[in-house]
């Protein structure tokens, strides 16, 4: 059975709490967060982390219209401590300048992409998994075309045996060493189509705001 209040709110921060069973505490943060309300926002996160039995802490910044620097240390500080109480806490709908300081601070991954895990044990997420498997399949279709190739080849034509001394071989008829370049190649663009397609379908459904064509690679050491 959930409840709900809201325990925090002030003129630019409103911090709408929900509580599931007494375990799982879910804060919907509205607002900006600056240093300002950072001391509010880190006091209702770590009076949630301190609840008996809590097991699993919310963090939904969906409604977020700004974050600051003062925010993602706040968010930090409350890992750690979860960390120490064992206490999972998950960073949700990250999206805008929420999501841009996590990045710039090198934290995204560690608040959002990986935020189920905790110090003790690592969560294996449905997204984490998905991309897993489609990268391997991927990856290991790209590495195999070449054996696909030739048995593909092999299966649609007829081959010509040779005797030799120690019996019987393969010998590559013409139509065989044309056919084999063919589906090795027609193999590999389309396992390319379908690695640029998902890609593709991936920024599309990523908020406008948040798309990137680039790589993001750390400069400096991560500090908050």
């Amino acid at each position: 059975m959930a409840s709900a209040s809201n325990d925090r709110m002030s003129a630019q921060l409103s911090l709408h709490r929900t509580i599931d069973r007494g375990q799982v505490v879910r804060f919907s943060v509205a607002g900006e967060i600056d240093i300002s309300v950072a001391g509010m926002f880190r006091d209702a996160l770590m009076a949630a982390l301190h609840r008996r039995r809590v097991t699993r802490l919310i963090v939904d910044l969906g409604p977020l219209r700004f974050m600051d620097s003062s925010g993602a240390r706040v968010l930090t500080d409350v890992r750690r401590e979860a960390d120490r109480r064992d206490v999972a806490v998950v960073v949700v709908n990250a999206h805008g300048p929420a999501r841009t300081i996590l990045t710039v601070l090198d934290l995204y991954d560690e608040l959002v992409l990986f935020s189920a895990s905790t110090r003790d044990h690592f969560a294996i997420t449905g997204k984490v998994v998905l991309a897993y498997l489609g990268v391997s399949a991927l990856h290991g279709l790209w590495d195999s075309m070449h054996s696909i190739a030739l048995i593909l080849t092999l299966l649609l034509t007829e081959p010509q045996y040779v005797p030799t001394p120690h019996g019987w071989l393969v010998r590559a008829a013409p139509e065989q060493l044309t056919l084999l370049p063919i589906l090795d190649w027609t193999g590999l663009v389309l396992i390319s189509i379908v690695g640029l397609a998902w890609l593709v379908l991936q920024w599309r459904r990523t908020p406008r705001g948040e798309r990137s064509f680039g790589w993001r690679m750390a400069t400096r050491a991560r500090a908050v």
